[in-house]
């Protein structure tokens, strides 16, 4: 696994996310009333939400790269 690659990773998915919430919150995109709920939730745990993505991402790293880096646990 590349450092860089993974920086740009970081960054990029916490650059996409707060710029989408911002753009939910201002009005730029139009939500169903359907699923406002659904995204006054997502404004309101907006960091738990960006933990578990990551969680996820580490952990099908780990599960790809088990057999590397198994050994260590």
């Amino acid at each position: 696994m590349c450092p860089y690659c993974m920086g740009t990773w970081i960054v990029t998915i916490i650059t996409f996310w707060y710029l989408t919430l911002y753009n939910i919150q201002h009005g730029h995109i139009i939500v169903p009333k359907k699923i406002k709920p659904f995204t006054n939730f997502l404004i309101r745990h907006h960091i738990d939400v960006l933990a578990l993505w990551f969680l996820i991402i580490i952990g099908l790293i780990m599960k790809h790269f088990w057999y590397y880096y198994g050994h260590y646990f």
